[in-house]
């Protein structure tokens, strides 16, 4: 079993890309006996909006990649990077021939919930089995023991383009606060709450109160929402020049602000 490799999967924006790729560092650190990979094939690809973000924004990450034929040895499944014109098509083909052809053995797939059961700890009994790890793992509790390993590979790229330097010089040269308002993909998807005019409207007085020179800067993923509703609030700037490849640079923007108004999003949180 010395040549066996294990594969962390990405997945999702960039706050969860950023969850997954410390639990990989967390398995890396625990079991140095183990090899671990990760695939970022759900995440990259030169057509996809997100395309592996938090190796755009952290120069200092290190990762080992997975490759195509470790993937389909390993996650019996064969996976879809394009993107592009017709991609939902592709992915529809790709999932038919996973099921006719690719069945992953049981116990392979090790999910947050599985291994929450085991006290995120991998029974030794069951590492003959495993193949790969697919979830989220947003337990901050989970990487106290790694944390000044965690925080020193999560540094910024510097900023090289005249807008964002613009604003991130307001920002340090201010009392800033940061709202971040997600809207966009939670918008009629019952798996998520919105958070409300009331919630933001309740805090935002609050810092109003306690700083007569605070300066909000609001990010969202639908600025116009934010233009409208929120036109009330002095001394404000609606940030709209990252969109698409380039929206997470916000995160770096709204992480340079002295206080934070974050929504129910891990986008929000790791700023």
């Amino acid at each position: 079993m010395a040549d066996k490799v294990y594969i962390v999967n990405q997945l999702g924006g960039l706050g969860n890309q950023i969850f997954c790729y410390i639990f990989y560092k967390k398995l890396c650190h625990d079991y140095p006996d183990k090899k671990f990979l990760m695939d970022i094939s759900g995440v990259y690809d030169k057509y996809y909006e997100r395309n592996a973000e938090f190796l755009h924004l952290f120069p200092n990450i290190e990762i080992d990649l997975a490759k195509d034929s470790q993937v389909r040895k390993i996650e019996h499944r064969i996976k879809v990077k394009y993107k592009g014109k017709g991609h939902r098509f592709a992915i529809y083909f790709a999932d038919f021939l996973n099921n006719k052809l690719f069945h992953a053995p049981e116990g392979s797939c090790v999910t947050d919930e599985q291994f929450r059961c085991w006290g995120n700890m991998i029974p030794e009994g069951y590492w003959g089995r495993i193949g790969f790890f697919d979830g989220f793992w947003q337990d901050m509790d989970f990487y106290r023991d790694i944390w000044d390993e965690v925080t020193s590979d999560l540094i910024y790229r510097d900023i090289d383009d005249t807008e964002n330097a613009k604003v991130l010089d307001e920002i340090e040269n201010s009392n800033s606060v940061s709202v971040h308002i997600r809207r966009g993909d939670y918008v009629g998807e019952s798996r998520f709450d919105i958070l409300d005019k009331a919630y933001y409207s309740n805090i935002i007085k609050q810092v109003q109160n306690e700083n007569h020179d605070a300066r909000f800067f609001f990010f969202s993923n639908d600025p116009g929402y934010v233009a409208r509703e929120y036109d009330w609030v002095s001394n404000r700037v609606v940030v709209d020049i990252n969109y698409g490849k380039n929206s997470y640079k916000d995160m770096q923007l709204m992480s340079a602000c002295k206080t934070n108004i974050v929504a129910n999003s891990t986008f929000s949180i790791w700023a």
